[in-house]
């Protein structure tokens, strides 16, 4: 009954079956149990499942399927001699007892099902996986932008705050940036607005000079309205600089680009 509810008989053979189902009662129930469970698999899959699986994997196990079953297919002779199982009583006054021709389908098509169980379950469980590890990485940023964003507003919102202005290098532009920090702490925060989008290979970075010394701050990261922001650690407690630069540059650069994007100086 497996597989004339999953569909893998052939026509001649399913015929066979449907003949059947048309006197026995129990059988056409067992049937459509069976349709019925074959029915619930492939939604109760598919509901788990964050994502298809690749293109082509039930093609292939339908081959190997196939294959099994041509091979292990006994001929007509084999099957007129393999012995003849005991009928079972279904209480109608006869027994019946399953072709022996159904046996080699029955099993090919239990592998299918088995198969098909198996691919679903370990392609779902790999997404599962993969859908958790990103949502630990989410959780983490947003711990870590939360924590920035309190460091953000003891820096920038305090009266003890010195703040220092960038201005753009080029005539015309409207980009600016603001750098702040605290006498009494030694975070610097560093934000800048209306910068045009990185080109692909190139990121902003923030340098400051202190003691005749540049050294890169670290990355800028901006988003699609050009706002960046930069939170780090300097070395001290309420760091002094000689001037800051934002520069547009290739990603691996040892050295600042010339000339800056926006620049700052105590000198001025």
């Amino acid at each position: 009954m497996e597989a004339y509810a999953l569909g893998s008989l052939e026509p001649g053979e399913r015929a066979k079956v449907e003949r059947h189902l048309e006197g026995c009662s129990d059988c056409r129930r067992l049937a459509d149990e069976y349709a019925e469970v074959v029915g619930l698999l492939s939604p109760a899959l598919a509901a788990r499942s964050p994502a298809q699986p690749p293109s082509g994997l039930k093609g292939r196990l339908l081959q190997a399927v196939q294959k099994a079953q041509e091979e292990g297919t006994p001929s007509a002779e084999q099957r007129s001699q393999a012995p003849v199982a005991p009928g079972v009583d279904y209480g109608l006054g006869r027994s019946w007892r399953p072709p022996n021709w159904w046996r080699p389908r029955l099993v090919g098509a239990l592998a299918l099902a088995g198969a098909l169980a198996l691919a679903w379950a370990l392609f779902w469980g790999v997404n599962s996986r993969a859908a958790l590890s990103r949502e630990r990485v989410l959780r983490q940023e947003l711990v870590n932008l939360v924590g920035q964003q309190e460091t953000v507003l003891e820096i920038v919102d305090s009266n003890q705050t010195v703040k220092r202005v960038l201005r753009a290098t080029e005539s015309g532009s409207p980009s600016y940036g603001k750098l702040y920090s605290r006498p009494d702490l030694s975070y610097v925060v560093v934000m800048t607005a209306r910068l045009p989008s990185p080109p692909a290979g190139q990121m902003y970075q923030v340098w400051l000079t202190s003691s005749g010394e540049t050294r890169l701050a670290g990355a800028l990261s901006v988003n699609a309205q050009g706002f960046g922001l930069l939170v780090f650690e300097a070395a001290d407690k309420g760091p002094s600089y000689d001037s800051a630069k934002v520069t547009l540059q290739p990603e691996a650069s040892a050295d600042p680009a010339f000339p800056p994007v926006l620049f700052w100086s105590a000198a001025r």
